[in-house]
């Protein structure tokens, strides 16, 4: 989630913000035009399925090397 996190601050930081804190307790908002959105999606999806993929991949190589540790 942090990496989500900073991700979006990055992508945003042109259209931050700042509002005196509400009845929600929140102090921070983005106006960002729909296509800037819709691009911070994108890009989040493909940030979750790259990380995904490597723990996926990660994890094959770990299981590779116990049955070649074991089963030798």
């Amino acid at each position: 989630m942090r990496l989500t996190e900073k991700t979006m601050h990055k992508m945003f930081k042109r259209w931050n913000v700042h509002r005196a804190p509400g009845l929600d307790g929140r102090t921070e908002w983005f106006e960002a035009p729909p296509y800037r959105v819709l691009l911070m999606q994108v890009t989040l999806f493909l940030l979750c399925w790259l990380v995904n993929f490597a723990y996926l991949a990660l994890t094959i190589l770990i299981l590779m090397l116990f049955f070649t540790l074991v089963f030798r």
